[in-house]
């Protein structure tokens, strides 16, 4: 099972992991939820939920109804924001048997806000816009991709506001009590160039998770240093592969 992120898609992810699953033999369901580009594109009224274990629960219910899965030997992997999907899920869903978070997100507000550079939830109010607002932006104060990024933002999470949507993302975390609840294997993957803050959370999952987990740290000596390795998906697929016929034997 294989979930992607904020803008990611089915195909991307087919071609990215699923494609290696299958080739290794696996089962493969690709599943999307609120707010997700696959789900966006078809109901823009749909937007991102923190509670995704409802999701999981749904697409798990599926794959095990059907004919020739063995429950003892279900996998799920989360890509980019699909990272804390997928880790919200196996904290609340003891039939997954395996977990690999690409990258571990266990703070979303956080780990953007240290793109950001700031925190907009604490911007005053004088300085919040909206949607509309963004096309009476001027250049020199936000350049076309910065507006095109937030306008993306504001509609996924469905919020009227730049500022309320950073808040509504603070709701995006998992607590220590569902760290812990995470008692599967998981195989954490991150690239050591992603960022302070991603590394900090990748080493915040190794340490609250229930179960045993083995760390993986891409470098830039093998390429796959960038975020969810895109510079070596072929060496990330590898490795994930490897993992799991290890692991589920």
């Amino acid at each position: 099972m294989i979930v992607s992120g904020f803008d990611g898609t089915l195909e991307e992810s087919h071609l990215a992991y699923g494609r290696a699953a299958l080739e290794r033999g696996y089962d493969l369901l690709l599943f999307t939820g609120p707010g997700q580009m696959d789900t966006w594109r078809f109901n823009a009224a749909s937007h991102f939920a923190p509670e995704f274990e409802g999701v999981g629960r749904q697409a798990v219910d599926y794959v095990l109804a059907q004919p020739g899965v063995d429950p003892r030997r279900l996998a799920l992997m989360g890509i980019s924001f699909g990272g804390y999907f997928a880790s919200r899920i196996a904290a609340h869903e003891p039939r997954i048997r395996a977990l690999i978070p690409n990258s571990p997100i266990t703070d979303l507000h956080a780990y953007m806000v240290s793109f950001a550079g700031i925190d907009p939830a604490t911007l005053p109010e004088s300085d919040d816009f909206g949607v509309a607002d963004l096309e009476h932006i001027p250049d020199a104060v936000m350049n076309a991709q910065t507006r095109a990024m937030s306008r993306n933002l504001m509609l996924r999470f469905g919020r009227p506001t730049f500022v309320q949507t950073y808040r509504r993302i603070k709701d995006f975390s998992l607590s220590a009590d569902e760290l812990a609840a995470i008692r599967c294997p998981s195989l954490a993957l991150v690239g050591d160039g992603e960022g302070a803050e991603p590394l900090r959370q990748w080493r915040a999952f190794q340490d609250g998770v229930g179960g045993p987990c083995t760390p993986r740290l891409f470098t830039a000596l093998e390429g796959a240093d960038a975020h969810c390795q895109t510079s070596n998906l072929a060496f990330s697929a590898a490795v994930t592969m490897d993992w799991l016929d290890e692991t589920l034997g």
